[in-house]
């Protein structure tokens, strides 16, 4: 899976220094939201 760089957030990076599993964890969820929110946002214009 490529990562694209969206997913640095400072928070999820400080995060990621304490604890590697959660840091890890929320890059995975930034990642599926940014993913889901641009398909929607593709879907609301192509329809509206």
């Amino acid at each position: 899976m490529p990562n694209h760089g969206i997913c640095y957030h400072p928070i999820s990076r400080t995060l990621g220094q304490q604890h590697p599993l959660i840091g890890d964890a929320l890059e995975r969820i930034m990642h599926r939201l940014m993913i889901l929110i641009s398909f929607v946002a593709r879907e609301l214009l192509r329809t509206g």
